[in-house]
């Protein structure tokens, strides 16, 4: 049997000048429970196992909160970490977040921008799980690592996810680290949450699309939805907290909350429930009637 966990140790650096206390981690590794271990990471900050790999994020300058993202099968006794391969190394890694790892290959998340920042980028692996290359800018994302990135449970290689509009989150982006006013970051939070745009994939991230809106409204109405207009729904990081719905025993259903449009809406109003029957390729409105009933 194997264990994992933090061994924690206090170390001194220096922030602002001021000499500070702050808890550092190493992950160890024990198959004899504890008569003796190994040192998998002297830096080890977190770490995430699955059935096929061991990850260990491994803080490099904590005073800047930069991190490196660290790999090794998980079926090898002899656990030797190596460093993901990204194809952006010019910025900063803040953190990560593992999206998905259920289909032989990693979906991670990838903040480059700081603590408070609104998106990361999307990054895909290969069959070994540690060659990541690009698969979706501008994913949404919120302060405690959460990010608007489902899969469809009954299909393999279909996922549902938000991102920013490009010029948009660019703009966002413009000197966002430089600015120290709470105000004007927050404003440029508003900002940017009128921008988001859901999209589809049925090939694991290789290539994603607009998910297609339904023709008719619940009433039989057709719906004035055509050029940009789309269909978007609500992920993990919505305020009312609506992501997507999906069972491994029911093929092909999705369910999830939106509207049809340009961008994801805010307003509860045109706020509506959407099916699709077969994987996604195509979504009808629904109503859901909730009965209740009382005895005395």
């Amino acid at each position: 049997m194997f264990f994992f966990l933090y061994f924690y140790n206090l170390h001194e650096i220096l922030i602002d000048d001021e000499s500070q206390t702050v808890l550092t981690t190493r992950v160890i590794y024990t198959d004899n429970i504890f008569q003796n271990f190994m040192i998998l990471s002297a830096k080890g900050y977190r770490f995430f196992l699955t059935n096929e790999f061991l990850y260990v994020l491994e803080y490099e300058d904590l005073s800047e909160k930069k991190f490196s993202l660290k790999i090794c099968p998980n079926f090898y006794k002899d656990y030797k970490l190596s460093s993901v391969e990204l194809p952006i190394q010019r910025i900063k890694d803040h953190s990560f977040t593992i999206l998905d790892s259920s289909e032989s290959t990693i979906f991670i998340n990838v903040n480059h921008y700081g603590d408070d920042a609104k998106f990361g980028n999307v990054y895909v692996s290969n069959f070994e799980g540690k060659k990541f290359v690009l698969s979706l800018l501008h994913n949404v994302r919120d302060d405690k690592g959460f990010c608007d990135f489902d899969r469809a449970k009954s299909l393999e290689g279909v996922f549902i996810a938000n991102h920013y509009e490009h010029v948009e989150a660019e703009k966002y982006k413009t000197n966002y680290n430089y600015i120290s006013n709470t105000n004007e970051r927050n404003q440029r939070h508003e900002t940017i949450d009128s921008y988001k745009k859901s999209v589809i994939t049925y090939d694991k991230g290789s290539y994603w699309y607009p998910i297609p809106a339904p023709e008719y409204d619940f009433d039989g109405k057709k719906l004035d939805c055509h050029g940009e207009c789309s269909l978007h729904l609500r992920g993990f990081t919505d305020k009312y907290s609506n992501p997507l719905y999906s069972s491994e025993s029911a093929v092909g259903i999705l369910m999830g909350v939106g509207n049809t449009g340009i961008f994801l809406s805010q307003q509860p109003e045109e706020v509506n429930t959407y099916l699709s029957r077969d994987g996604g390729h195509s979504w009808f409105q629904v109503k859901i009637l909730f009965v209740l009933s009382a005895k005395n």
